[in-house]
């Protein structure tokens, strides 16, 4: 795990979460596709290989499977795959420029990687894209094209997108204020067991209970 899993950003008054950095490209289908298996692109040469297999070279270099971890060599073959359109090159090499991993710091290209990715309907591109539309990084601060790609994810049923769709209604950023349609999008990342959205929910109706009390306790006084 490095830094630029779950990692949290805070949007408007609320303690809400907008994931950034959650690499599904390397815990998911990029880690089990290296998992107990020698990469042929790592003793080939770089132009008779494909884009598939220059991104699992990526993969083993940042994450130490199978060779030293190296964030610079993983940025070298993340790059030669992303350039010949491999979303999950293009969503870690995004990654990498956001979290300065082999590379200074640089939003701008880390925007950059995120939309190629993103366009290509990788929903955690689409919500790192989002995260930083929402806190004006690498781009001035637009929350209705944080909405836009928090939708897009959302629509692709990710639990992460459903609940950063949630927020925004919630705080009424980017959309306006929609307490319904805010329980609507955590109600379905909760159904997936989205922690987050489960305990947004709870304290909804917590708040709900309270609330109704107080009403019932301020008619039995009259």
């Amino acid at each position: 795990m490095t830094e630029r899993e779950n990692l949290p950003v805070v949007i408007a008054a609320q303690a809400v979460a907008v994931l950034t950095g959650k690499r599904s490209s390397l815990v998911g289908r990029g880690l089990v596709a290296i998992q107990n298996s020698k990469n042929p692109a790592l003793t080939k040469d770089t132009c008779a290989i494909s884009a598939e297999e220059q991104y699992r070279a990526g993969l083993m270099y940042d994450c130490g499977v199978g060779a030293s971890q190296d964030y610079e060599l993983a940025l070298k073959w993340y790059r030669l795959a992303a350039e010949q359109g491999h979303a999950g090159a293009q969503y870690n090499l995004g990654a990498m420029y956001q979290f300065g991993e082999g590379v200074p710091q640089n939003y701008e290209e880390a925007l950059k990687w995120y939309r190629l990715a993103a366009e290509q309907e990788d929903a955690y591109a689409q919500i790192n894209l989002g995260a930083m539309y929402c806190n004006g990084e690498g781009a001035f601060q637009d929350y209705q094209e944080a909405v836009k790609w928090f939708r897009k994810a959302a629509d692709q049923g990710n639990a992460d997108g459903q609940h950063n769709l949630g927020a925004m209604y919630d705080n009424g950023t980017g959309v306006p204020q929609k307490k319904a349609e805010a329980i609507k999008w955590n109600q379905l990342a909760a159904a997936q067991g989205h922690v987050e959205a489960q305990n947004l929910l709870k304290l909804r109706d917590e708040e709900t209970q309270a609330f109704t009390k107080k009403l019932i306790d301020f008619y039995l006084k009259k």
